[in-house]
C-alpha cells in the first residue's frame, strides 16, 4: 500500500524512475503526451490490519484516500477518486462525510486548499446501486463527476443476493444474448440517470 502510494505520488510529480541494472536500463516519463491515472481506492468492507485504533483495525480506504489526499492536495488533477463497491445512497452519504472531514481538516494546514476539490468516479457494479444511481450522485455532491459500470462483481453480487434461490444461475459471459439483452439496460439506465446532471457516463466491459 505504502508502495503503491509513493508511486502514484511519483507519477504526478514526473519523478517516478526506475533503474534495471541488469539489462542496462533506465525507466522514467516522458516530458510531454502523458495519460493521467485516476486514484482508485479500495472498498469500504476491507479493514487495514497494519494500522489500528483502540485495537481495532482501521478501515483501509480511509488510510489509502488519507495518504493520497496528504501528499497530493496541491495538484487538483490528482485529486480525482475512483470508488468501487458502494451498493446505496446512505454508503454515499458516509462517504461524502469523510470526505468533508478531511478536506477540512486538510484545510486548516494548508489554508490555500479549496474545500470540493475531490472529485469522485463511482463505478455501480451492484443489483441494489444500479437502481440509485441519481440518488448516490445527489449525496455525493459537489464531488460527484461520474459513474462506469462492472460486469464481475456485478455478478458476483448478484449471486450472492440470490444465494438460497435453487433457480439462479450466473449467466455465461460467453452468450452475445446476455449481453444485448440485459447488459445494455444498464448502460442505459446510467446514461438516463446522469445525463440530467451532466454527469460523465463510462460503460462496462461492453
Amino acid at each position: 500500500l505504502l508502495a503503491a502510494n509513493e508511486n502514484l505520488i511519483g507519477c504526478f510529480n514526473g519523478t517516478i524512475r526506475f533503474e534495471d541494472a541488469a539489462r542496462g536500463k533506465v525507466y522514467s516519463l516522458a516530458k510531454s503526451g502523458l495519460s493521467k491515472p485516476i486514484k482508485r481506492v479500495p472498498g469500504l468492507a476491507l479493514p487495514d490490519g497494519n494500522h489500528l485504533y483502540r485495537g481495532n483495525p482501521l478501515p483501509l480506504h480511509l488510510v489509502d484516500f488519507g495518504f493520497h489526499l496528504f501528499h497530493n492536495w496541491q495538484r487538483p488533477e490528482a485529486l480525482v477518486f475512483y470508488v468501487p463497491k458502494l451498493e446505496n445512497d446512505e454508503e454515499a452519504a458516509y462517504l461524502k462525510a469523510f470526505i468533508s472531514t478531511a478536506e477540512r481538516l486538510l484545510q486548516a494546514l494548508h489554508p490555500s486548499y479549496a474545500e470540493g476539490s475531490v472529485k469522485l468516479f463511482i463505478v455501480f457494479e451492484s443489483p441494489r446501486s444500479i437502481f440509485r444511481i441519481r440518488e448516490m450522485a445527489d449525496a455525493l455532491h459537489p464531488h460527484f463527476v461520474g459513474g462506469s459500470l462492472g460486469w464481475h462483481d456485478f455478478l458476483g453480487s448478484t449471486a450472492r443476493l440470490f444465494r438460497h434461490d435453487p433457480n439462479y444461475r450466473i449467466p455465461v459471459k460467453a452468450d452475445p444474448n446476455i449481453v444485448i439483452n440485459h447488459i445494455r439496460e444498464s448502460h442505459q439506465i446510467l446514461a438516463d440517470s446522469l445525463d440530467p446532471i451532466g454527469g460523465i457516463k463510462i460503460g462496462g466491459m461492453y
